[in-house]
């Protein structure tokens, strides 16, 4: 166990020290959670439910992850002086912090439930830069946590190492606490902290594993009709604005609900939707607990070519330095030159003063004259020079700066997406469809060096612009929709991309003009055909739809509280309504036995199951033969009977609280 000196040591005295042992399996506990999820699909697929070779890939991605896991920590170490905490960290590049107690804002202790089971807990140092926790230590004994807490304390109330034994007791005596919950507080909490982002990915997943379910839970005719050829593609929506803020919605589109909710995120009313698209996929990630293979090899080719650039610029340098140290030379000799002509023409006067020669044009006083005059203006001329080649080497400097600054970023992104392969054995494909307003250039990089499949809209029409004065002549165009016609302008580089997209520019056939836009497209394999193109990036319409959706019929279009906790709760059951009225709909047509077109046409529209079809009278009919469900013959869908099978639950209406009056 690592222990902490009752007191720091002097800087550069005190020993580095590893985090607890622990922590290797706690980290890798976390690791194999994310990946348990791929042994499962290789064991029915790839493996074809073979005990063995399953057991054996459990086996080598334990030992893998374990590995890479102790590897890691035996990296990281940290030192506490008398007046800082030192970290250095970094499995293939090394990164040494340092973080003054003067900095530090704010100490604090966590501890997760497997943390607390293993005595362990987390150090989390703020230093209010507004990046977060500056500094984390994720894994101490709980003892030793609390010494370092107490040691940055100590020295933030001004105590010296030999006082803070002493002012331990009088000082860190227990406080009574500032707000208790009692029991039944505490049960309410439980009931509603949690996410309903949950349920949607149980659904995602029941999807895809039916096979693990009991008979009878879902139709297995539907499931025989949505298996074949079914795709999964994960998208961005429009914006909503929601009481001066923005929300994202995180969608999934799948086959048998067509569209599942995941997340929402908000932001400031002033945020700009490009700024908030990383955010958002890291978001997607976390919550399916799956992501594509990172693409490595570009970064390394954008690292090599930044290499290059570093040493033309080294060289470039260089040379300039060498041509100033000439000038300065040439500057030195100019000068000597000029201070010996000074004292050959004085020595010229005097003679011919006192012999009373005439300085002639021709004369030696004249001809040394003119040489003086020659070296005076060879050293001004020298001088300039060397001040516009001091700008142009600041430039450069400040250039070298940059790109070594750029360099140093482009390592450590390349060493992350390196660990995230490394951590990700089994990458899937995903098809990333976003609106032109994410699609800048940066983000773009970002997305294919993340390995997404990507399908959008240029992000300026002067991008469309631009490709319409590059047509050839003549044009061929393809017909990809009722008034819109395509053609295919191959590589195109965005600004700010330095990785080439396939373009497609569009012309639209509109009742005054011709109205033209491009779509782009990057994957690993050539982009499939002009039609083909224009539909999948067009189908994004059924996620866009989600907004409108969500903000005229599941109150998302305004908060109805301003309270943070009361936001995100109205967000969440939001979700949590779109979701279940989508499952309440399959749910429907399995059950369902007899209809009219009128609820057969609902049952594929939220809005009016929300609106009408919930509010509409029906009989249940309880017998022998089991549950039915049967509408009212006067309503809207008459002749609608549900027949209900297995257990039938009904909730009754009855008050969620029981309130007493005096």
């Amino acid at each position: 166990m690592n222990e902490l000196p009752a007191s720091p040591l002097p800087d550069n005295s005190a020993p580095f020290q590893r985090l607890h042992p622990l922590s290797i399996i706690l980290k890798s506990l976390g690791t194999l959670g994310q990946n348990l999820f791929a042994i499962l699909v290789l064991h029915f697929s790839l493996f074809d439910r073979n005990i063995f070779y399953t057991g054996l890939a459990a086996v080598a991605l334990v030992a893998l992850v374990v590995g890479v896991t102790a590897l890691i920590w035996s990296r990281f170490t940290y030192q506490v002086t008398a007046k800082e905490i030192r970290i250095k960290s970094g499995l293939l590049n090394r990164n040494n912090r340092s973080i003054p107690f003067d900095r530090i804002q704010d100490v604090s202790l966590e501890q997760k439930l497997v943390s607390r089971l293993l005595g362990l807990a987390t150090v989390a140092l703020e230093t209010g830069s507004g990046g977060g926790d500056d500094g984390k230590l994720d894994a101490l004994s709980r003892t030793d946590a609390e010494a370092l807490r107490d040691t940055i304390r100590d020295y933030k109330d001004g105590l010296k190492p030999s006082d803070a034994g002493a002012a331990e007791h009088s000082d860190r005596g227990e406080t009574p606490p500032l707000f208790a919950m009692d029991n039944r507080r505490i049960f309410i909490a439980g009931l509603f902290n949690f996410s309903f982002v949950l349920l949607a990915i149980l659904g995602a997943v029941a999807q895809n594993l039916d096979f693990l379910l009991p008979d009878g839970f879902f139709d297995p005719r539907n499931w025989l009709d949505a298996l074949p050829g079914r795709e999964t593609i994960d998208g961005f929506s429009s914006w909503a604005r929601v009481g001066g803020a923005l929300a994202a919605i995180l969608s999934l589109v799948c086959v048998r609900w067509q569209r599942l909710l995941l997340a929402l995120q908000r932001y400031t009313g002033r945020t700009h939707s490009a700024e908030c698209l990383q955010d958002m996929v890291r978001e997607l990630e976390q919550v399916l607990g799956m992501r594509p293979r990172r693409r490595v090899a570009l970064v390394q080719v954008q690292r090599q070519t930044l290499q290059t650039r570093i040493q033309q610029a080294q060289d470039h340098l260089e040379r300039n330095q060498r041509k100033e140290k000439a000038l300065r030379t040439l500057i030195v000799q100019s000068r000597s030159e000029a201070k010996t002509l000074q004292a050959e023409v004085v020595r010229l006067e005097n003679e011919y003063q006192a012999r009373g020669w005439e300085e002639k044009p021709h004369s030696q006083l004249a001809k040394t004259r003119h040489k003086l005059a020659a070296a005076q203006k060879r050293e001004q001329r020298a001088w300039r020079k060397v001040k516009k080649v001091q700008t142009i080497r600041a430039n450069q400097e400040d250039e070298m700066h940059t790109l070594q600054e750029h360099q140093t970023h482009l390592d450590e992104w390349l060493a992350e997406l390196e660990a995230d392969n490394l951590a990700n054995p089994n990458p899937i494909p995903f098809v990333l469809r976003i609106d032109a307003g994410f699609s800048t250039g940066e983000n773009l990089a970002w997305l294919i060096e993340m390995g997404y499949i990507v399908l959008t809209k240029a992000h300026h029409s002067s991008i469309s612009h631009s490709l319409c004065q590059r047509l050839p002549n003549p044009v061929t165009w393809t017909r990809v929709g009722r008034n819109a016609e395509a053609v295919n302008m191959g590589d195109y580089y965005q600004h700010d991309c330095p990785y080439p997209l396939q373009a497609m520019l569009l012309r639209y056939h509109l009742p005054d003009e011709l109205r033209h836009s491009t779509l782009l497209y990057y994957a690993d394999t050539p982009p499939p055909p002009l039609p083909q193109w224009f539909r999948r990036y067009n189908a994004r319409q059924t996620i866009e739809a989600g907004i409108k959706e969500e903000k005229a019929v599941f109150t998302l279009k305004r908060h109805l509280v301003r309270s943070p906790i009361g936001m995100q709760l109205q967000e969440q059951f939001a979700l949590f309504a779109a979701n279940f009225v989508r499952w309440a709909a399959a749910w429907a047509k399995d059950a369902l036995r007899q209809a009219n077109r009128r609820f057969e046409t609902a049952l594929a529209q939220v809005k009016t199951l929300v609106r009408i079809v919930s509010h509409t009278s029906a009989r249940w009919v309880r017998n022998s033969l089991g549950n039915t469900l049967i509408f009212d013959p006067d309503g809207p869908f008459a002749h609608t009977i549900l027949c209900l099978s297995g257990q039938v639950a009904v909730q009754l209406t009855l008050p969620m609280f029981k309130f007493r009056t005096p």
